[in-house]
């Protein structure tokens, strides 16, 4: 099984494809699992992804640490090091994100495209949803039995692709995340800020928001886009907070046109997906 050993826990991931590496950071609750069969066979395509579980997600084991974002980052930064990795193209969702914000702050040298998925800045500066996305999102089920179905995508997908989902959501609970680790990853996103910091961003930075995102509003990436140097903002059309179910080939083509201009070359050693 692909385990990396840190000195308190054990990270899983998954791996397919070649080329330079890109690491994939979920967000809250999610794990490998989570980005869909569609979106990894499309980045696959020209790039070694490295869909990481965080600790105490998916299939990763807990540890002792303190559960931050901060942590998350450091953990990253391990798992890159254990595989020999100088750096990576990093590409962070929703709370991997914010972990992949804390890793090219606290770890330059080992980012080298970064591109920022449906995320905020956290802190005073960061837009929330309303008191309505807000008790959706506390409540975490809506009617049908699927996990924050409406909040992560858009209403005309969940519309034409409900079965879909519900197989999805249920995938996801089994995934091995447990309610004590969600817990513990809200409080870490409610404690998150890098408002003050952005600037120090040196890596060339894609922000990419789905202009229905209920979950984490699209206004969060226009804030990210003026206070990151030389960023570049995208809206994904018609899509919600995981438009990468909504729109696959769309993000992967986005992803790999950002890589190409904007990032630097990185080593890409001859390793092929299991």
């Amino acid at each position: 099984m692909p385990y990396v050993h840190l000195d308190d826990a054990l990270l899983y991931y998954r791996e397919l494809g070649q080329g330079e590496p890109l690491l994939l950071l979920m967000g809250l609750g999610g794990s490998q699992d989570a980005w869909g069969t569609p979106f990894l066979s499309a980045l696959a395509r020209d790039w070694r992804v490295l869909a990481l579980d965080h600790r105490g997600a998916g299939r990763s084991t807990r540890g002792k640490a303190a559960y931050t974002i901060a942590q998350l980052a450091d953990d990253a930064a391990a798992f890159l090091g254990k595989l020999a990795l100088p750096r990576a193209h990093v590409f962070g969702l929703s709370m991997g994100g914010m972990v992949a914000q804390e890793l090219a702050l606290r770890y330059p040298q080992r980012v080298g495209g970064l591109i920022l998925a449906s995320t905020t800045c956290g802190g005073r500066e960061a837009i929330w949803p309303g008191p309505d996305g807000r008790r959706r999102f506390l409540e975490g089920v809506d009617r049908t039995g699927s996990p924050l179905l409406t909040l992560l995508v858009a209403p005309r997908f969940v519309a034409e692709q409900r079965t879909v989902l519900q197989r999805r959501a249920l995938r996801l609970l089994l995934s091995g995340t447990t309610p004590s680790v969600f817990r513990e990853q809200a409080r870490a996103i409610a404690r998150f800020a890098t408002y003050d910091r952005l600037p120090r961003i040196a890596a060339p930075t894609l922000v990419m928001a789905g202009d229905q995102d209920a979950l984490i509003p699209p206004a969060n990436a226009a804030i990210l886009v003026r206070r990151i140097p030389g960023a570049e903002g995208v809206i994904v059309r018609d899509a919600g907070h995981v438009f990468v179910w909504e729109a696959p080939e769309r993000a992967a083509a986005e992803i790999a046109r950002f890589l190409r201009a904007r990032a630097p070359r990185l080593t890409a050693p001859e390793t092929v997906a299991s």
